[in-house]
């Protein structure tokens, strides 16, 4: 009997600690989500405002000031999304979204940003590419992009001297479906056998003689990535001459007729055409971050192309856009006495064809996938996650814009 009561208080101390563990996971996960909400919008003005002050007249001085800075902050921007990232697959809620794009396209900005990279560090850097690798496939870019960006940060970051090498090979192809092989290499420092897998374990980084130092984020986003595309990671390191990390994907090939399809979003043909049209729309601009409002007034008034009117609280959207015929609508989701989302969805119900078709472009430091997709069902016809630039916001605009 002594014996069966123990079995059954482990049991319910197993039962226990996997509760705490849980709620210990749900709570750092609602954390970063916050965390990732509250840093959105000053670094969205702040980057904004870096944007804006590089298009005006400059001393050389000031220019490369301004470089710092914007440099500075696509480096928080890519650690926010790397750690929203990881929240996200801890979660469940990061999703893989293929697309068409150009691999090659996507291939040949890497090769210049990591030779740019290589060189303020004496190393040098190739892209070695096969001629059978499909220039368009279909697949997820983005996460593709930071699967390889992360990879290469580290095998440059890691190197002191030598080379640095991205290789995309052709393994085979069947039916619709190329296999390619990725390799990222370098004759950095290398990796003791016995940390192989301590490697990829979130916050995990080497002690090492360098000074580099990181959140040591990058190679367990790069595992979690790699899971979800049904692949994994490969690394073969020996300590003191160097790594090479390496991975397989299946990556759909399209046909004509999807590229014929998928080119629906807006071309710089379309926008030159909208701006060279010399009319100028009305667009309702809604948004409660003071700071956040005068950037985006700033980038659009730039462009001569727009009458604004701006509002900063959502109860009084409606009362606008009955009043006014408007081209489009710039909101903000999380506003003051009424969503965004909602009342988007109250504009798609409304009897009358020019309000209820106006094109409604979210903006949101809300960046999860479930909420960007939920925004886009209740009606609006885009959604930008802060923080994103000038040119990013202009195509969007223009995208729905009537010629």
């Amino acid at each position: 009997a002594q014996a069966r009561n123990e079995s059954i208080i482990n049991e319910e101390l197993i039962l226990i600690k996997n509760a705490e563990l849980e709620e210990r996971e749900r709570f750092k996960n609602l954390f970063i989500q916050n965390f990732s909400h509250e840093l959105r919008n000053p670094l969205m003005s702040s980057m904004a405002i870096t944007q804006i002050l590089g298009d005006t007249s400059l001393s050389n001085e000031q220019q490369q000031m301004v470089e710092v800075l914007r440099d500075s902050q696509t480096h928080l921007k890519l650690l926010l999304e790397d750690t929203l990232s990881l929240s996200m697959i801890a979660s469940g809620k990061l999703e893989i979204r293929a697309a068409i794009f150009d691999l090659g396209k996507m291939l040949e900005l890497l090769s210049f940003t990591y030779k740019t990279k290589a060189k303020a560090k004496g190393l040098s850097f190739t892209l070695t590419q096969d001629q059978r690798v499909p220039k368009w496939v279909e697949g997820d870019r983005k996460r593709m992009f930071q699967i390889l960006t992360n990879l290469l940060d580290n095998a440059v970051k890691y190197t002191d001297e030598g080379s640095v090498s991205l290789e995309v090979s052709f393994n085979q192809q069947y039916a619709r479906k190329a296999n390619l092989h990725f390799s990222i290499s370098d004759t950095g420092r290398g990796i003791p056998e016995d940390k192989h897998e301590l490697i990829f374990e979130t916050f995990s980084q080497l002690t090492s003689p360098g000074k580099e130092q990181g959140t040591g984020l990058g190679l367990a986003l790069v595992k979690g990535l790699l899971s979800l595309m049904e692949s994994e990671v490969q690394l073969n390191s020996v300590a003191g001459k160097g790594s090479v990390f390496s991975f397989d994907l299946d990556l759909r090939i399209p046909l004509e007729s999807d590229m014929k399809v998928s080119s629906g979003r807006p071309t710089k043909a379309t926008s030159q055409k909208i701006v060279g049209s010399g009319k100028k729309y009305r667009i309702l601009l809604v948004e409660d971050d003071e700071k956040v409002l005068t950037v985006l007034f700033k980038m659009l008034m730039d462009t001569g192309h727009f009458y604004l009117d701006i509002l900063s609280d959502g109860a009084q959207v409606l009362e606008q856009v009955i009043q006014n015929q408007y081209d489009l609508i710039l909101m903000d989701i999380n506003l003051p006495n009424t969503r965004g989302d909602q009342l988007t969805r109250v504009i798609r119900e409304f009897p009358f064809k020019k309000v209820k078709q106006i094109p409604v472009i979210g903006i949101t430091a809300f960046a999860y996938e479930d909420h960007l997709r939920a925004y886009k069902e209740a009606g609006m016809n885009e959604v930008l996650p802060k923080p994103f630039d000038k040119e990013e916001l202009l195509n969007t605009i223009y995208s729905f814009l009537r010629k």
